[in-house]
């Protein structure tokens, strides 16, 4: 396995949700529309569907599950 980029999140869980979506954000290419003077950025995925996708999993995590309190 090749991980090419990692980061751990220790904030709460509003600020880690947050975080997420800045690092995944990083990481999507974007496309730009120009109308004139004016620059319209276009993500790779819908940022609304970024942040649904990572709401999701931290509400669906098995909190029980042997080291997943401590990120191990």
């Amino acid at each position: 396995m090749i991980i090419l980029d990692a980061k751990e999140l220790n904030g709460d869980i509003v600020s880690n949700v947050d975080d997420a979506i800045v690092f995944l954000k990083k990481h999507l290419r974007i496309s730009y529309k120009i109308e004139g003077l004016r620059r319209e950025n276009i993500l790779e995925l819908p940022e609304d569907a970024l942040r649904e996708a990572v709401v999701n999993a931290v509400c669906h995590r098995d909190y029980f599950e042997k080291g997943a309190r401590d990120g191990g």
